[in-house]
């Protein structure tokens, strides 16, 4: 049977709009840096990026034309901070400003992993880190977003340096396996949550089902 040229996906957005708790995060094994990418490249950009987001079906900055993606990533209100791991990348985030002058809104657009690492601390770690980092420049709200596609242990993640379900919806999406925008053996991700849960400051994210990792 063919696969479907549109897939639904659940969408659920998060936010904070006070500085979280102090949390004490344990220190992920291996020599780290977190270093902002003022130079960052559009090859190394698309290199993170595919790696990282191939198996969540990322797909939106890989159909974006170079020029239009090198604009995105030389913008100086959007941040780039590569997570290095005993000199290698084993991940990235990418941090958005651009409200920040009118409303104090910061998105968080972009947080992931390089596959090798997963499960080993740094996820924690990175956001942790990038969350600490925004709200000491005193913003009025900061958000994210998750979809079904994405790891099983995001929105526990995600609640666990602060933010809270504010919303939740389900959209459809272009299967990239049929834009060859990801290799069309891809496996789509499996259903790993069975509940949807109201959205609200202490819900407790679980989106519909879906075909998951």
């Amino acid at each position: 049977m063919a696969e479907a040229k549109e897939l639904e996906v659940t969408i659920t957005d998060l936010a904070m709009t006070k500085a979280p708790h102090y949390r004490v995060v344990p220190r992920p094994p291996g020599k780290h840096a977190l270093l902002l990418a003022e130079g960052m490249t559009l090859s190394f950009y698309r290199y993170l990026y595919n790696n990282v987001g191939e198996r969540w079906f990322w797909w939106e900055r890989r159909a974006m034309a170079d020029d239009d993606l090198k604009s995105l990533i030389k913008n100086e209100k959007i941040e780039i901070y590569v997570l290095y791991v005993d000199g290698v990348p084993a991940g990235f985030t990418e941090v958005d400003y651009t409200s920040f002058d009118q409303d104090r809104s910061v998105e968080i657009s972009i947080l992931g992993l390089i596959p090798e690492y997963i499960g080993k601390g740094y996820g924690l770690y990175l956001a942790n880190w990038v969350v600490d980092g925004i709200w000491r420049r005193e913003p009025e709200r900061v958000s994210t977003r998750i979809t079904s596609f994405d790891h099983h242990r995001a929105a526990g993640l995600l609640q666990r340096v602060g933010f809270a379900a504010v919303g939740q919806h389900v959209e459809n999406m272009p299967d990239p396996r049929t834009k060859s925008l990801i290799d069309p053996k891809t496996p789509l991700p499996q259903t790993h949550q069975d509940k949807k849960a109201p959205p609200g400051p202490h819900a407790v994210i679980t989106p519909l089902p879906r075909r998951r990792d």
